[in-house]
């Protein structure tokens, strides 16, 4: 067991994830997130910033402000998102369409640093390629809401090219489990084993009608 400075134990690997079809059905496993409906709030939260309000008051950054309003030292704030456009539209080939998430002169001292830190994107032979570098990242609660997320990025951004989805690969420098969910862990770790795991498979669309039941039950429950 390894010490984190959450004051939890995990369990870590350094890890390399490629997913060669990012957009191919069915692509939400019901094992891996809370709800449904918090998947699609994430969602919405990186690509479209429905969280940004809250930073400075109860949290430090979010990804879309880091990715698409990079304030840089001297107040200028930079949109990375469009920039990787705009250079993968001259030159789809480019080895510089990247955003960077590091803010050393504010995440050097903060307790939640962002986790992810580099995203670099490029158009090989008619399709947009996604990688991205995490130097720390949840594997049992956190991952997956990061790659559907980056997912839905490369579609984003596929389409702003016109080209076809490619290929994700997603890195990790501690990809960790805590302590207080190994026992939750174990028992998804069983259902695999055991075959049964391959019935929780399911699509995007029906994932999202879920949600909005979710949602409707929970707005009939208020007082």
């Amino acid at each position: 067991l390894i010490d984190s400075e959450y004051g939890q134990k995990c369990k870590e690997a350094t890890a390399v994830l490629i997913v060669r079809k990012p957009l191919e059905e069915p692509r939400v496993h019901v094992a891996g997130i809370l709800d449904f409906k918090s998947l699609f709030e994430y969602i919405d939260e990186v690509l479209e910033g429905i969280s940004d309000w809250r930073i400075g008051k109860d949290w430090h950054y979010t990804y879309h402000e880091r990715l698409r309003a990079y304030k840089a030292g001297h107040g200028e704030v930079v949109d990375q998102i469009a920039y990787i456009l705009e250079k993968l539209k001259k030159v789809p080939y480019s080895r510089r369409a990247v955003a960077i998430t590091w803010q050393p002169w504010r995440d050097e001292w903060v307790d939640s640093p962002p986790c992810l830190q580099f995203v670099q994107a490029r158009v090989i032979k008619g399709r947009l390629h996604l990688w991205t570098f995490w130097r720390s990242r949840d594997l049992f609660k956190a991952w997956f809401y990061n790659a559907f997320a980056m997912s839905e990025m490369m579609r984003y951004m596929a389409k702003e090219l016109g080209v076809e989805v490619g290929i994700y690969y997603d890195m990790s420098t501690s990809l960790h489990i805590y302590e207080r969910d190994f026992e939750q862990v174990e028992k998804l770790v069983r259902l695999v084993k055991e075959g049964r795991s391959r019935t929780k498979w399911i699509t995007t669309d029906l994932t999202a009608r879920r949600a909005k039941f979710e949602a409707m039950v929970r707005q009939s429950m208020l007082p």
